[in-house]
Parts: structure tokens; C-alpha cells; sequence
């Protein structure tokens, strides 16, 4: 008997089971110590990886070289710029606006060059009818030398009634000699 008590006792210490006295009421009790506090409710939070990277390699470049290209040259040159003196009288707004407008039409985006040529035949400028009889003349465009004859038929002055005939009669596309035609009926009409 003595022999099976070494035993089972033995074989308690080999599992690391240990007998320990209840708190209450004397019973005995038996339990497992696995070496360290296990509490199956504890949070655990796995820490994120942390990576290193290596520095980036510095690469040295030469700056690039930007050339300034003008755009393409209109046949009609804006008017120079006239200086401001303390004695000059105060510019009309109109003015500034038509003045504006001649100098766009050397712009090199057709948009903007027909924009202005409708917008200075709704001011009904004057002063713009050689700048619009070059363009109707001279554009590369046609939808900028169809807007240069519609301006000139809203400002209906007779000073264009020579460059809308030619445009008329010689321009390569159709809808330039239908406007051409159309700004002379009405030049005509007014007249």
C-alpha cells in the first residue's frame, strides 16, 4: 500500500497536480497549476508590425527647360497701349471693354478670337471695323471669320459693306458667305 501511495503521489508532483485545503468548510480540493495566471476575460491586444523601410535613394536632375513659342501672329496688330498721365480723363468703361476685346482678336484659341468678334458687333464698336475686316479677311478660322461678319452686320456701318462683298463671293466655307450675305442685306436694309 505503501508502494501505490509513493506512486500516486509521485505521479501528482509529475502532473503538477497539488492537493490545496478549500477555504471553507475543510473539504479538500484538487487543482492545476499551469505556471503563469490564465484568465480566459483578459484583453489581449496583438501589437501592430512596425516596418522599416530603407531611406529613399536621392536622384539629381537637371530642371527642365521651358521655351517661351509666341503664338501665331493675327493679320491685325492691337493698337499700342496709350499711357496714363495725372491729366488724363477718366476712361469709359465701354471703352476699356472694346479695347479689350480688338486686342483678343489675335488670340490664338478660335474660341476666343470669335467670342470677341460677336462681342464687339453687340457693343456695336465703331472703331473695330478694320480689325474685323482683317479678321473676315485673314483668319485662318472659319468659325472666327463667320463671327467677324456677323459683328460687322450688327454694327451696320457701310465702312464694311467691301469686305463683307468679298467675303461673300470668295470665302472657301459656306456658312462665311451666308453670314457675309446676311450682314449686307441688313447693312442694306438700314441704309
Amino acid at each position: 500500500m505503501k508502494t501505490i501511495r509513493s506512486f500516486v503521489l509521485g505521479i501528482m508532483v509529475l502532473l503538477g497536480i497539488s492537493s490545496v485545503p478549500a477555504q471553507a468548510g475543510g473539504h479538500w480540493g484538487v487543482g492545476i497549476n499551469i505556471g503563469f495566471p490564465f484568465f480566459p476575460c483578459y484583453p489581449y491586444y496583438r501589437p501592430y508590425p512596425v516596418y522599416y523601410y530603407p531611406p529613399a535613394p536621392v536622384i539629381v536632375q537637371p530642371a527642365p527647360v521651358y521655351q517661351f513659342v509666341p503664338p501665331p501672329q493675327s493679320v491685325y496688330a492691337p493698337p499700342a497701349p496709350v499711357p496714363v498721365t495725372s491729366h488724363a480723363a477718366p476712361v469709359n468703361p465701354q471703352q476699356s471693354e472694346i479695347d479689350r476685346n480688338i486686342y483678343q482678336l489675335g488670340d490664338a484659341s478660335d474660341r476666343v478670337r470669335s467670342e470677341s468678334a460677336l462681342q464687339l458687333g453687340r457693343l456695336r464698336a465703331s472703331q473695330a471695323i478694320d480689325p474685323l475686316a482683317a479678321t473676315l479677311a485673314g483668319d485662318r478660322s472659319p468659325l472666327v471669320r463667320e463671327a467677324a461678319a456677323r459683328a460687322l452686320g450688327l454694327i451696320g456701318s457701310s465702312k464694311a459693306l467691301s469686305a463683307l462683298q468679298q467675303a461673300a463671293q470668295a470665302d472657301a466655307d459656306p456658312t462665311v458667305r451666308h453670314s457675309a450675305e446676311f450682314a449686307l442685306d441688313v447693312i442694306h436694309a438700314r441704309g
